[in-house]
């Protein structure tokens, strides 16, 4: 087929050879040369509409389109046979061709209809050629007749030219019947593809109506029988192939309503007036004064008439066309509200309501008996909108679901929702922004399947309820997002109060150990070299960011630190204290220098002992203090407390030269606990007081003669070795007061000072803090 009906010149050449011929046999070739003047050009125009490209792509396939070529090119041979005189067998066996051609080509296009896709795979009998075959059986057997007949003269071989007419006509009712029965079957296999269930109805109806308008019109001997029904099958050929072929579907079912209308008014008038003008040609006058009015009336009424024979009664189809110009409301709401009224008139019941589904919010909107609007909480399925995007014009139909159940375990749980919802169909909506919802139609007992005018309606529908959809569901998404926001802020608004007082109860429980710290050691500083020592460290502190304290083994660092940061303008930031040899887990806020940064701004980081930590910790620490500038209330603050000078630790390799430049100048020697006559007296009433309450219920004093002896000892270890000292002495005397026995009985013997050894400060890595020489007396 493709070589013969892919080039236009091979069919022009046989139908013109053809109409010559029969130019030559006629006295008068009116219609021969008709056929030899509008064959090229309308060749030249059918060969151009069925050419395959962007037109047919999604509607037809490239042999379908062949099959409507050679259908075309099968009736122009046809009508350029019958334009020679009757009775040559020639041109009989060239009609015969010509119309064999076009009711193959006709069953072929049949079998090669496209569907539109989706779920529901059409199948493989439907694009069967047995009714072709068999058709070119019976078309074979007159084609050859005609041919034995045309080529053998005079012989006992000749064929009557009564037998080659009655195979014409019989080959012609048979493929009649084939159309029928084909079509008849592609219906009911593709029933469910929209647009190919309407083509398929095309063909069938054009098929049977082509029957019986031929029958009668063979009994009552309109025209010879053999020349009649080839014509009309000719005709029934070229136009199921336009139907397979056309890229509108629509069109079809449209136009043939109208065809079926008219003939149903006209054929029987038709009928009878040509009987009785040839039974009584005086009224022949009459007869065609009656057939001209009635055919004019015909005009009038054909619409009207076919108006029954839109889908079911053209209900579904108002209701959608009525909802799609409500749709048209200026506000959003007014608008959903009277489509769904329409499309609610489908079914009188009030259980069978056209449903909105809203994909966010998660909502459904329905429409009662009396217009009101109704709103409640559903959920779409997921597999819903996936499927029905795939499915021509976004629709997806209970009936193809029940198809396809069988093989596609997936949509039995769809099935079931439909049925539970009385949905007959889904019609996806969408924006630019993606989809949006559903519009579900009710069931109301439909019998027949969605015809593509109303897949089409509904698309159209969907389009314009779509930008509905999208203004409502903003406003509905924008209203519980207020109300989200709304309910969002109360409870942050009490989880913040909440919080507020959490972290003022623990922002002040953090700030009272420090402070008690810092009011205990100024509590205790009375000698002048504890005065000078406290105001140097306070004035350092108001001035500058880092700072170092040289602080003796037993004194209290973290109460000099406590000081240090309350009185410098960071006073009300964060305090952290790192001390690596009391704890093997220590905070680290240099390894996370952005984080760490927001953390401490405007705080006092204070490091003990920072001769612990390794050297590229310390350098790491150095840079990291570099990098937060100078200002001296928002930077974040250093204390480095040592216990030697930092030349001396920085001689010996135990701290980082770039760690101990950034304290330079602002280095601070705490006095030694001997050094503090007055802070001795000061710590041994206070302690002792606090010891006696502690563990005997009554504040205890000391004689005299012992707080003598406390005094002249020279302390090597401080605070710590005072406190300890102390609480032997209370833990073993008799309340209120210590006595010499009681110092005696801790075995305590007092010394005075020694001079510190003159033996130079060891250069290794490990330094020790000097230590001084105590005498004891005697026991």
């Amino acid at each position: 087929m493709s070589l013969l009906f892919g080039r236009i010149w091979i069919p022009l050449v046989a139908i013109l050879y053809v109409a010559f011929a029969a130019l030559q046999a006629h006295t008068v070739p009116l219609l021969a040369i008709g056929v030899l003047a509008l064959s090229p050009p309308l060749l030249f125009f059918i060969w151009r509409k069925t050419e395959y490209g962007d037109r047919h792509s999604n509607t037809a396939e490239a042999s379908a389109l062949l099959a409507t070529r050679a259908a075309c090119a099968g009736g122009l041979l046809w009508l350029a046979a019958r334009s020679g005189p009757a009775g040559v067998a020639a041109f009989d066996a060239a009609a015969n061709v010509g119309v064999a051609t076009a009711t193959l080509a006709s069953l072929v296009a049949l079998a090669r209809v496209t569907g539109p896709g989706g779920l529901v795979v059409p199948p493989r009998m439907s694009r069967s050629l047995d009714a072709a075959t068999f058709c070119g059986f019976l078309w074979a057997f007159a084609i050859a007749l005609s041919i034995v007949r045309a080529t053998v003269q005079n012989s006992v071989l000749r064929v009557d030219p009564v037998i080659v007419d009655y195979a014409t006509t019989a080959a012609s009712f048979s493929s009649l019947l084939l159309l029928v029965a084909a079509a008849l079957r592609l219906k009911w296999l593709r029933r469910f593809e929209l647009g190919v269930a309407d083509r398929c109805t095309g063909a069938l109806t054009t098929a049977v109506t082509s029957l019986l308008f031929s029958v009668p019109a063979a009994l009552l001997d309109m025209g010879a029988p053999d020349r009649s029904v080839p014509a009309i099958l000719t005709v029934t050929a070229i136009a199921i192939c336009w139907i397979a072929t056309t890229p509108d579907a629509t069109r079809i079912m449209r136009w043939l309503r109208g065809a079926i209308a008219i003939l149903a008014l006209s054929a029987p008038v038709s009928l009878l007036s040509s009987i009785l003008a040839r039974s009584s040609s005086q009224y022949a006058g009459w007869l065609l004064l009656i057939v001209t009015g009635w055919s004019v009336t015909v005009g009038v009424l054909a619409r009207r008439v076919a108006k029954p024979l839109e889908p079911e009664q053209s209900r579904w189809l108002d209701a959608i066309e009525k909802a799609t110009l409500s749709a048209l409301e200026p506000e959003p709401s007014d608008a959903l509200r009277a489509a769904l009224s329409e499309l609610s008139r489908l079914h009188p019941s009030a259980r069978a309501r056209a449903e909105l589904w809203y994909l966010d919010p998660a909502i459904v909107k329905s429409v009662d008996i009396a217009g009101q609007l109704h709103e409640r909480a559903a959920t779409i399925p997921e597999s819903l909108t996936e499927l029905a995007s795939l499915e021509p014009e976004q629709t997806l139909r209970l009936e193809v679901l029940r198809a396809v159940q069988v093989r596609r375990a997936d949509v039995r749980p769809l099935v079931a929702w439909f049925e539970d919802q009385g949905t007959f169909c889904a019609t996806l909506l969408q924006s630019e922004t993606g989809t949006l919802g559903v519009l579900c139609l009710p069931n109301s007992n439909r019998r027949s399947v969605l015809a593509l005018e109303e897949a089409q309606a509904l698309r159209r529908l969907g389009t314009r309820m779509g930008a509905l959809l999208a203004i409502s569901a903003a406003q509905a998404r924008s209203r519980n997002r207020e109300l989200q926001a709304t309910n969002r802020c109360t409870a942050l608004e009490t989880r913040l109060q909440q919080l507020e007082t959490t972290s003022n109860h623990e922002l002040e429980g953090h700030r009272r150990w420090p402070e008690a710290l810092a009011r205990s050691t100024r509590s205790l500083c009375y000698a002048p070299q504890s005065r000078l020592t406290l105001e140097r460290v306070e004035r350092t502190a108001r001035t500058r960011l880092f700072q170092s304290l040289v602080v003796p083994l037993g004194v209290d660092v973290r109460g000099w630190a406590a000081v240090a940061h309350f009185a410098s303008p960071r006073n009300q930031g964060p305090y952290v204290v790192v001390d690596p040899v009391r704890s093997a887990e220590y905070p680290q806020p240099w390894a996370d220098s952005a984080e760490n940064s927001r953390v401490l701004a405007g705080g006092t980081l204070v490091v003990i002992d920072p001769t612990a930590l390794s050297t590229d910790t310390q350098q790491s620490i150095a840079t990291w203090l570099g990098n937060h500038g100078t200002d001296t209330a928002a930077g974040i603050g250093c204390i480095l407390i040592v216990r030697f000078p930092l030349g001396v630790l920085v001689q010996t390799n135990r701290l980082d030269e770039s760690l101990a430049r950034r304290f330079t100048d602002a280095e601070t020697e705490v006095p030694r606990l001997s050094e503090r006559a007055e802070d001795l007296r000061a710590m041994v009433l206070d302690e002792t007081a606090r010891l006696g309450m502690s563990l005997h219920g009554v504040p205890c004093a000391v004689e005299p003669a012992v707080l003598a002896e406390l005094l002249e000892y020279d302390w090597p270890g401080n605070d710590l070795e005072l406190e300890s000292v102390l609480m032997r002495l209370v833990s073993v005397a008799t309340p209120p007061l210590i006595t010499l026995d009681d110092l005696e009985h801790i075995r305590f013997t007092p010394a005075r000072s020694l001079e510190l050894s003159g033996t130079p400060l060891p250069t290794t890595v490990s330094l020790r803090p000097p230590t001084r020489a105590v005498t004891q007396r005697p026991r």
